[in-house]
């Protein structure tokens, strides 16, 4: 079905996917959509097409539309490139990619030479003479093991590529900052994200070192050290948090609401990454209750029915994900004869990974297998590879093309990896949660643009502090 009815707090609406419209419906409506009545519902979709929407679907063919063209984007327009500069970790925590938990991967005593560091670099600014900034990060296992390497790097670009605009970034377990290191990504003006979950009995459940010593306290250290030494630097930081399922969540979030350190950073959270993973994962109901209070609190907020700011700041990044649906909603107009589902970026455009042996994968979310491989910095692109995995969706052809949530999946490459191959079945295992997400976040902005509020610029002021708000509605949402 091309349309999806759905029930928000106090209306129901209706979202085209073909001609990309959010259509408010009258509850006569709704009962005659959902009629066993052919002809009933027949006429019904023919009146709402005055208004735009419930028109027969044209699409032909699962495509993605920069396939033609990928070469010649490949060629100049790289934007970001990241280098695993190391697989080994000085922490052993459970949820690491690199645990054993996940499918090829696992700590390895390896570490990239500069001989592929250069050719790694070589590669991003050859292929990236359309761009006019680009972007490094560096990634593990834990980077700052290879910082002699890092410096390297970074003298090399200086010296041959000082034409171009380059930024750095890392994500860092934050145990190794030494003063030295610290006053170096300070120089370089690296973004920097350190990886809490929480306060102390939380981080160290999972975020361990080999010996089994939790991390936290030195964690705590090196930040204030960051923060005595250069305040300014480290307001422009974050902080990544990992939660697993048995985290206790009310725990974690009151830490990052009024630890005076940890809160002065922007925070991002999820939970851990299910994707390739070789056992499947059982989440704690009270996660989702949490959530749900969450966005509750963020809705009295943007009504203005509070002046101070309630909400956990764990909860600030559902904007982006909002936004990035309000923009589809706005901009994709009809559905052409040729499409692909959203998820897939352009990959090797957006981003490529380049592993310590100078293999190249779409991203280091990605499993490291030869399934996902698309080329290495020697010999370049495979173009084909990269071409099929970017259309991974026509695994699914049949049922992307009648589904509703055409436009709005996320569901990426990374998502279809099943032990060594992508999987037809293992795309589709991950369609109902999708959808879910996808009409949770229709529902918000159909109620929010019914309450007149402009969520695409959404700020609110709390005690002279501006903060960036996110817009969620609480858990109403009801597809019919």
């Amino acid at each position: 079905m091309s349309y999806i009815v759905f029930k928000s707090v106090m209306d129901f609406y209706l979202f085209d996917r073909e001609s990309s419209r959010l259509v408010p419906l009258t509850s006569e409506e709704v009962v005659a959509l959902s009629s066993r009545d052919g002809e009933t519902k027949a006429k019904m979709e023919e009146k709402l097409r005055k208004y735009g929407a419930c028109f027969p679907t044209k699409l032909q063919k699962i495509v993605h539309p920069a396939t033609d063209t990928l070469e010649e984007r490949l060629a100049a327009n790289m934007h970001y490139l990241v280098l695993q500069v190391t697989q080994s970790c000085n922490l052993r925590c459970e949820y690491c990619a690199y645990s054993g938990n996940y499918y090829n991967r696992s700590h390895e005593a390896n570490y990239m030479s500069i001989e592929v560091a250069k050719k790694a670099v070589d590669f991003l600014f050859d292929h990236s003479t359309n761009a006019l900034e680009v972007g490094i990060g560096f990634y593990g296992g834990e980077p700052l093991l290879n910082f002699s390497l890092i410096k390297k790097i970074i003298a090399y670009i200086e010296e041959k590529y000082s034409g171009k605009a380059v930024r750095y970034n890392m994500t860092t377990n934050a145990t190794l900052l030494t003063d030295e290191i610290i006053d170096y990504l300070v120089e370089k003006e690296f973004q920097l994200v350190f990886s809490i979950d929480g306060p102390k009995k939380i981080h160290d459940m999972n975020r361990r070192f080999y010996n089994g010593k939790g991390s936290y306290d030195i964690v705590m250290q090196n930040l204030e050290r960051i923060k005595l030494r250069y305040p300014q630097f480290y307001k422009k930081c974050r902080t990544n948090t990992v939660l697993s399922p048995e985290s206790d969540i009310n725990c974690a979030k009151n830490f990052f609401d009024t630890d005076a350190l940890i809160g002065l950073l922007s925070s991002q959270m999820s939970i851990i990454s299910p994707y390739g993973r070789k056992n499947q994962l059982t989440y704690n109901k009270l996660v989702e209750l949490v959530q749900e209070e969450e966005h509750f609190k963020l809705f009295m907020e943007l009504l203005k029915l509070g002046s101070e700011r309630h909400h956990s700041m764990l909860y600030d990044g559902y904007i982006d994900d909002l936004e990035t649906i309000n923009n589809q909603i706005e901009f994709n107009g009809h559905l052409q004869l040729y499409g692909h589902p959203g998820g897939p970026c352009v990959i090797g455009e957006k981003r490529a990974f380049v592993t310590v042996l100078g293999d190249i994968y779409p991203c280091e979310k990605v499993c490291e297998n030869i399934s996902m491989c698309i080329g290495n910095i020697y010999e370049g692109f495979e173009i084909n590879r990269v071409k099929e995995l970017m259309n991974i969706a026509r695994l699914t052809e049949n049922e992307c093309k009648l589904c509703w949530a055409f436009a709005l999946c996320s569901s990426c490459v990374a998502a279809a990896y099943d032990n060594g191959n992508v999987s037809r079945k293992q795309r589709l295992s991950w369609c109902k949660s999708m959808k879910e997400a996808a009409i949770q976040k229709l529902a918000d902005i159909a109620f929010l643009k019914a309450q007149e509020v402009d969520f695409t610029n959404g700020r609110i002021i709390y005690n002279e502090k501006v903060s960036d708000i996110i817009f969620v509605l609480p858990g109403y949402v009801e597809a019919l």
